[in-house]
């Protein structure tokens, strides 16, 4: 039997109506019914147990919430990567970097950044949809775009870094991660990281990585990169 499906609520209650994206697919995909069961979570951790009490193409109104339990966050993963000039490819990285349970996506300027043209709204609807079809309860923060000399400050004493196509001798992610989370990960842009760039990441205490002996897309690193993150300390 499948489980319930899930919907975020960032303030459940007793008594609770969906929004109108939510309840058109609630009444219309999901064909549910006034008793069928749901599960809702706040983003944050709670995962709650409910059931429909009205439906219409419109409106669903969730009643008798009860908390099933309340997780702890994951081991926090900051994805630090270029904007793409193809919007789409970088609408797949944020859906697929969710779903892997990356805890922020922030994107940043590089000198070779083509693009910076960015649509948050769709971006936080797409990572919704990611977290409720992956079953997650805590929720992929999404930044503003950050120049790549800020990002660098931001590291603090977490683990940091920085995937980069030209350092042949660097040992590959998966090896050089282990027993280093929290930490951030820089993704370049499609034409890569200039020498530049690379030196004040190491200054900053960034750490050059490999991904392995092919030449990745922006959008393939990234997600190649968080998985190696997570099989490193599994």
């Amino acid at each position: 039997m499948s489980l319930p499906p899930l919907f975020i609520a960032e303030s459940p209650e007793e008594f609770l109506r969906l929004n109108e994206e939510d309840a058109r697919h609630a009444f219309k995909v999901l064909r549910l019914k006034p008793g069928d069961p749901v599960h809702l979570s706040d983003g944050c951790g709670k995962l709650y147990e409910a059931e429909i009490s009205e439906i219409g193409p419109r409106q669903v109104i969730i009643s008798h919430l009860s908390l099933l339990e309340h997780l702890s966050p994951p081991p926090f993963i900051h994805l630090a990567v270029s904007p793409l000039k193809n919007p789409d490819r970088f609408e797949w990285l944020v859906e697929k970097a969710t779903e892997l349970g990356v805890s922020q996506i922030s994107p940043v300027q590089c000198s070779r950044t083509e693009s910076l043209k960015l649509n948050i709204p769709r971006l936080q609807r797409i990572i919704q949809s990611a977290m409720k079809q992956s079953r997650q309860t805590w929720m992929t923060r999404l930044g503003e775009l950050i120049p790549f000399e800020e990002l660098l400050r931001q590291k603090g004493n977490q683990s940091g870094f920085i995937a980069y196509c030209e350092e042949k001798p660097a040992g590959h992610l998966v090896q050089q991660c282990r027993g280093k989370l929290p930490a951030i990960l820089l993704i370049g842009p499609e034409g890569d990281f200039t020498g530049e760039e690379v030196e004040a990441a190491l200054t900053a205490g960034f750490e050059v990585v490999s991904l392995g002996v092919n030449r990745l897309r922006t959008e393939t690193a990234a997600i190649a990169a968080l998985h190696s993150l997570h099989l490193g300390n599994l």
